[in-house]
C-alpha cells in the first residue's frame, strides 16, 4: 500500500500497520458477531435523578421491612433534604409513592412517631420518615 506523507509516497507494508479502536470520550463500545454498539456514558441529571429515586424507594423498601409493616401496608411517607434534590420529588415523587404504596409522598420533615432512616445520595443526605397510613 502507498500513502503520501508530506508530499511523498511511502510504501507501507501489511506487517507494518497497526489498527487500534479505541473509543471516543463519554463512549463504551462493543463488538461481537460483526455488530458493533456505542452507548453514551455520559449521566446526564434526569439519569442522575431516576437513580436516586430508586435508591430512595429501595431504602424506603427496607425502612418498611426493619419497621415490621406487612407488604400490602399503606404509608405516608415524607423525604427531608437539601434544595439540590427538589428536582427528583418533583419528577419522580409519584413513581417513588406507587412503588412503595405511599398515600402520600412529601418533601418534609418526618412526621411524629414515623418510623425514620438516613441515606447519602452523592454526598447529600435524606431522612425518609414513614408512618402506617
Amino acid at each position: 500500500m502507498t500513502v503520501t506523507v508530506d508530499g511523498e509516497p511511502v510504501e507501507v507494508l501489511p506487517d507494518e500497520v497497526q489498527v487500534r479502536k479505541s473509543p471516543k470520550p463519554g463512549l463504551a463500545v462493543a463488538e461481537d458477531a460483526g455488530y458493533l454498539v456505542a452507548v453514551t456514558t455520559q449521566l446526564t441529571d434526569e439519569l442522575r435523578w431516576e437513580g436516586w429515586a430508586r435508591e430512595v424507594s429501595r431504602n424506603i423498601q427496607e425502612l418498611r421491612k426493619k419497621s415490621g409493616f406487612e407488604i400490602s401496608d399503606r404509608i405516608h411517607t415524607t423525604v427531608q433534604a437539601g434544595p439540590a434534590l427538589a428536582p427528583v420529588w418533583a419528577r419522580f415523587g409519584a413513581d417513588i409513592a406507587g412503588d412503595t404504596l405511599s398515600v402520600s409522598f412529601a418533601p418534609a420533615a418526618p412526621q411524629p412517631q414515623a418510623f425514620t432512616t438516613a441515606v447519602l445520595l452523592d454526598g447529600e443526605e435524606v431522612v425518609i420518615g414513614i408512618r402506617k397510613a
